[in-house]
């Protein structure tokens, strides 16, 4: 069993935007996200939040994601990989 298989769908669709993101060099469309995850855009504002709060926590700052305009941005200020990434979301939410 998987370890993402024991998450909340909130924190499923966490880890999506997150992959999603990285996958495509760090922007995405917001359209695109609330569609593709079936959820609203003030939703999507929310988990984008939380994400955020667990980067402050647990990043010291050093990454980020922003909403302009259109497109969701996940910015970063030094190298870190998709499996970092996953990680840390990992220890932020404890499994």
């Amino acid at each position: 069993m998987f370890k993402e298989n024991l998450l909340e769908s909130s924190e499923k669709i966490e880890i999506e935007i997150l992959k999603t993101l990285y996958i495509n060099n760090g922007n995405f469309s917001k359209y695109n996200f609330c569609n593709e995850l079936h959820i609203s855009f003030p939703t999507l504002k929310l988990y984008i939040k939380n994400i955020n709060m667990m980067f402050s926590n647990h990043c010291n700052g050093q990454a980020s994601i922003h909403i302009i305009k259109e497109t969701i941005l996940l910015k970063y200020k030094t190298d870190i990989s998709l499996d970092n990434f996953i990680s840390i979301y990992r220890k932020f939410i404890k499994i």
